[in-house]
């Protein structure tokens, strides 16, 4: 009779042993799944940069592109249109850059400056003629080779040259630019002065900044910060990245 009284007492704890052990493994199946399904949607969103990179680089065919601008070269110089040659293999060497860096995750920050550099003369070289006198460019880099991502900064500089209306003299438009790479640390502010009227004319999807946003938070996340201020009339850009770790 004892005997028939423990068994249903056994059983009994059996079972919520049972449930228990069952909850567990509910609970650490789920905890898995979850990390799992995080990592995939890393994953997802790493390989739709490389696709929408990929998507740009294919929908030009390179070797029509630079054959193209070789031949405009040659008739520039057989021209005598030195200055235009010149215009024309500055951005041949600006689409090589583009073309062969947007492949690679990280570039040394000599190379990005470099590209920096004859992206900026290009531009300025549009607008010879209004004068340089509103458009300050200042770049300090102390040296040491870091790397960094090819062409965080390059979209910045072009809404700001794009934007700031410099074939409207008379508007006194106003371009500052001042870059700065220091022990390991990128930072950037870029200033532009903008009519309302200019930008809805140029206005473009803004896909350019939205996948600059993409980049930073998937190649830098917690290493950077990125404003983007309209006071207005001008454009203000505060962007800061820990290039080392």
């Amino acid at each position: 009779q004892w005997l028939s009284q423990y068994e249903p007492d056994v059983m009994k704890e059996n079972l919520i042993l049972t449930l228990v052990i069952a909850l567990y493994f509910l609970a650490f199946t789920w905890f898995f799944d979850m990390i799992e399904t995080k990592k995939n949607q890393a994953k997802l969103i790493q390989q739709k940069e490389r696709a929408e990179l990929s998507l740009l680089q294919s929908q030009l065919n390179p070797h029509f592109l630079f054959n193209a601008l070789n031949t405009s070269y040659s008739t520039a110089i057989s021209e005598g249109s030195e200055k235009a040659a010149n215009q024309i293999l500055q951005l041949s060497e600006l689409m090589r850059f583009a073309l062969e860096k947007s492949k690679i995750d990280y570039i040394q920050m000599s190379d990005e400056i470099g590209f920096l550099e004859k992206y900026i003369e290009l531009q300025k070289s549009r607008f010879h003629h209004l004068g340089t006198a509103n458009v300050q460019i200042r770049i300090n880099w102390d040296g040491i080779e870091v790397k960094i991502s090819p062409m965080l900064i390059q979209p910045f500089l072009e809404n700001a040259f794009k934007f700031t209306a410099l074939n409207r003299p008379s508007e006194k438009p106003v371009l500052l630019v001042d870059l700065k790479v220091e022990e390991g640390k990128l930072v950037l502010n870029v200033d532009n002065s903008y009519i309302g009227q200019h930008v809805q004319e140029n206005k473009g999807t803004g896909n350019g900044i939205h996948l600059v946003r993409q980049r930073l938070k998937s190649l830098y996340p917690q290493k950077h910060d990125l404003e983007i201020i309209d006071m207005g009339d001008v454009f203000k850009v505060f962007l800061k990245i820990d290039l080392i770790g």
